[in-house]
């Protein structure tokens, strides 16, 4: 297992992201400016992403939040997303 975050949104976490929030669930605006201050994790398992989050510090309530977490269909329910957050 392996981790790669980055400042920039990248295409690793761009294709999970419309894998998962686009094509399985229907969502038409899945990426917004809060993609420009986020910090964008991938997880890798045997050298293939298979889950996504993004970080960002909220100045209102002055606090980070983690969303767009999404993990592909092949490796749901095996504990990755715990290992994302």
């Amino acid at each position: 297992m392996q981790f790669i975050c980055d400042t920039k949104l990248f295409q690793d976490a761009i294709d999970i992201r419309n894998e998962v929030f686009v094509y399985e669930q229907g969502f038409q605006n899945e990426f917004d400016k809060l993609d420009d201050i986020s910090l964008h994790c991938v997880l890798y398992v045997n050298h293939q992403a298979i889950g996504v989050c993004r970080i960002y510090y909220d100045t209102t309530l002055h606090t980070y939040v983690l969303g767009r977490l999404a993990i592909i269909k092949s490796h749901r329910h095996l504990g990755y997303g715990s290992q994302l957050i």
